[in-house]
């Protein structure tokens, strides 16, 4: 598909989208530190499990500095309920433990009057940070438009014919061209709700997309003989790069 039919496309597809998740608009606006955190936590993990460990977190400890002083063993004692690795508990304590150190505050207010370019700068420098958590605090606390490429924009990023089974950095590129940055932020959020609520990793709702006439993965599922839309995903970049990402920062897969 050429960058003109792929622009077209994106076009009518957040039409769609946006008629079918009106909830996800207008972007709202998150506390910085809270929503690194959340990313953290939800990274590469089911909505549901990232949900619970959040709520066992804050029922547990009475704040993010006692996350911060506590053992990475109590605080994967209680990931652990919800499903998530240790791992976690240890990208946690580090993010913590570096804002403390740099800042002498727990609070990422002070980026709020950053740009752009001194604002993504200062994220980079946490050890083990996903870019698209990055990406997630630049769009969802300070207001910037970026297009967090994770696990689930570019699977149904994948699954509708924009990227092929790429590595992230060509994907990032190839979407980088294709969505106008007015409409990064936008794009994002219309996408991971697709993600979450239709366009699963396992057994996709395909019967009830609004995206099967403008969907390739549900096309090749409809051409073959072996199986029905839902079966499985079609990009083999999902299952190899599901646990290559999350080894290279810190994190193992917990969608399973």
């Amino acid at each position: 598909m050429n960058k003109k039919k792929k622009i077209k496309l994106f076009r009518l597809v957040m039409s769609k989208l946006e008629k079918k998740y009106p909830e996800a608009l207008p972007i709202k606006r998150t506390d910085p530190l809270d929503q690194l955190l959340t990313s953290i936590i939800h990274f590469d993990s089911l909505p549901e499990k990232a949900r619970l460990a959040l709520e066992l977190l804050r029922k547990e400890f009475v704040d993010w500095n006692e996350v911060r002083v506590s053992a990475v063993s109590e605080m994967a004692a209680v990931l652990r309920e919800a499903g998530l690795e240790e791992d976690r508990a240890r990208l946690l304590k580090s993010a913590l433990t570096h804002l403390f150190l740099k800042k002498n505050q727990l609070s990422l207010d002070f980026m709020k009057n950053y740009p752009e370019k001194q604002a993504s700068e200062f994220l980079a420098r946490f050890e083990g940070l996903h870019p698209s958590i990055v990406d997630e605090v630049l769009l969802l606390s300070l207001g910037f438009q970026r297009f967090p490429l994770n696990e689930k924009t570019q699977r149904v990023c994948e699954r509708l014919g924009w990227v092929d089974d790429s590595d992230e950095a060509g994907a990032a590129r190839t979407m980088s061209a294709v969505i106008p940055k007015t409409l990064k932020g936008k794009a994002y959020v219309l996408l991971k709700a697709h993600a979450e609520e239709t366009c699963k990793t396992k057994a996709p709702a395909c019967p009830s997309c609004v995206l099967q006439s403008d969907c390739l993965y549900y096309a090749m599922k409809q051409a073959s003989p072996k199986g029905r839309p839902g079966d499985k995903p079609v990009s083999t970049v999902e299952i190899r790069g599901r646990s290559g990402r999350a080894r290279r920062n810190g994190l193992r897969s917990s969608r399973s």
